[in-house]
């Protein structure tokens, strides 16, 4: 249900007398702009690991958010739903009775179970993180003299954040490390050359009829991109 009566007047709020002071004019233009109709209001949501009730039941079971929702933070809700469906194909592939099916349907369940959980928990800690914990970090008064001659901003989620910094490359790299340890299909070095040739190549294709389509680029300005690297707007 929607929470508040206006939500563009809970934004118009938000972002003039919020911590951080009031915004750029451009903020304001843009809500203006937009009717009250067209802000989305989108909660989200998730629930405990299910470890005393399974998935499944007799021949039906269930996957994805159904039965490990999670908060977004990690980009990993449907990815865990892809996961599970091809674990789910090779487990019903090794079945040749359908009386074997609900076994096989609860080894689906403890097989996944373990890897959305440790999942969940990263992306709720990773949210409440981001929600609760993190903030514009302090900067010393030689680094950012706005605040005044001790530096700031001084709030303790400011300070806790610039502690924070130099491990977040690390944590960052375990916590994604595990994310992506699932690989299903090992790929080789050729293999993996020519997938990205492929995107490439198609990507390429695409985005030159859509600048010359919508004028931001003439076919001779294309032309002379050939080979140029760099900004997002060279392919190789």
């Amino acid at each position: 249900t929607k929470s508040r009566a206006s939500n563009l007047e809970y934004l118009q709020e938000l972002f003039s007398k919020g911590k951080e002071g009031r915004w750029s004019e451009e903020v304001f233009k843009v809500l203006d702009a937009t009717p009250e109709e067209n802000i989305e209001q989108r909660d989200l949501f998730d629930r405990p690991p299910s470890v005393t009730k399974s998935w499944s039941k007799g021949h039906v079971t269930m996957i994805g958010d159904a039965v490990h929702p999670m908060m977004p933070n990690l980009g990993q809700g449907g990815c865990q739903a892809i996961e599970d469906a091809y674990v789910l194909s090779e487990i019903l592939g090794t079945v040749e009775k359908r009386e074997d099916i609900p076994g096989a349907l609860r080894s689906f369940y403890f097989k996944r179970l373990p890897r959305t959980s440790v999942i969940q928990g990263l992306s709720r800690i990773a949210s409440d993180l981001i929600v609760s914990a993190f903030d514009t970090p302090f900067q010393p008064a030689w680094v950012d003299n706005r605040y005044g001659p001790l530096g700031g901003p001084l709030g303790i989620n400011n300070i806790f954040t610039r502690i924070f910094q130099p491990f977040m490359g690390l944590i960052f790299y375990a916590q994604f490390g595990y994310v992506y340890t699932f690989h299903p299909k090992k790929c080789t070095d050729e293999e993996i050359k020519n997938l990205v040739d492929t995107v490439m190549a198609r990507h390429k294709k695409e985005a030159e009829a859509t600048w010359k389509r919508v004028g931001m680029m003439s076919q001779a300005e294309i032309d002379a991109m050939e080979g140029r690297e760099g900004a997002g707007l060279g392919f190789r």
